[in-house]
């Protein structure tokens, strides 16, 4: 697993938590192995000299991974913006496309789904707010292509 990622940066940051905490973090800038998507993962400060740090980054490269793997996936970006409480957050964008199968138009056809990424390091997150999401979008777009 030692080719899931490379480290394009790293700094020392605070992440917001909530209104009135914070937490001291490491913000590393991964880039995925082969998909080549830049990914932004906050480590708490306490796990950046641990084993855990290369753990967590290594779950969060393997999970964009299977994003770009998806069907119809053909691109990602990450962004920040507000969360829906308010405070800053890491989201990842991604670009769809669907081929038209009629011979009626030319193309591309794409779309972009947006989700907080923070769901790429959870299991349980993964399909709800990520695989779903995308195979709806994908859905939405090959009925407006295709008919």
């Amino acid at each position: 697993m030692a080719n899931d990622f490379t480290v394009e940066s790293s700094v020392a940051d605070i992440m917001v938590v909530s209104p009135t905490q914070v937490l001291a973090v490491t913000r590393f800038g991964i880039r995925t192995v082969p998909s080549d998507v830049l990914v932004y993962v906050n480590v708490p400060a306490e796990q950046v000299s641990s084993q855990q740090a290369r753990v967590t980054l290594e779950q969060w490269a393997l999970s964009m991974e299977s994003v770009m793997r998806l069907p119809n996936v053909i691109g990602a970006r990450a962004e920040q913006d507000t969360d829906p409480a308010g405070l800053l957050a890491d989201y990842m964008v991604v670009t769809i496309e669907v081929a038209d199968t009629t011979g009626v138009s030319a193309g591309p056809f794409t779309d972009e789904v947006r989700f907080l990424a923070r769901y790429l390091g959870s299991t349980f997150g993964f399909k709800k707010y990520i695989a779903d999401p995308i195979a709806k979008a994908v859905a939405g777009l090959d009925a407006v292509v295709n008919g």
